[in-house]
């Protein structure tokens, strides 16, 4: 004799397909939250290397401007060119006696 049929066999299946269901909904979660990681990591990467760009051309603008500064303490005819430009070089005080 064949086994009886289940007159409710949505019963025991919709606790899967709940669960299964919730698998699903978390698994795209987190496929974008991985996919946004992703993004916002070669965001990051690209501002670094800018900001690396930047901090050398910085650097170097410094040194020039320092090597300006050094050579107006020999030719002071350039120290209106550096005061136009916010550097205003440090002038020997003349020596005060008593």
């Amino acid at each position: 004799m064949p086994p009886p049929i289940d007159s409710h066999p949505v019963k025991g299946n919709s606790l899967l397909i709940g669960m299964a269901s919730l698998l699903a909904a978390f698994s795209a979660g987190i496929t974008l939250l991985a996919y946004q990681y992703v993004q916002l990591t070669r965001a990051l990467n690209a501002t670094q290397h800018t900001m690396a760009q930047v901090e050398l051309r910085q650097n170097r603008l410094k040194a020039i401007v320092a090597e300006a500064v050094e050579f107006s303490q020999r030719d002071p005819s350039i120290t209106p060119l550096l005061q136009s430009i916010g550097v205003n070089p440090a002038v020997a005080a003349p020596p005060q006696g008593h």
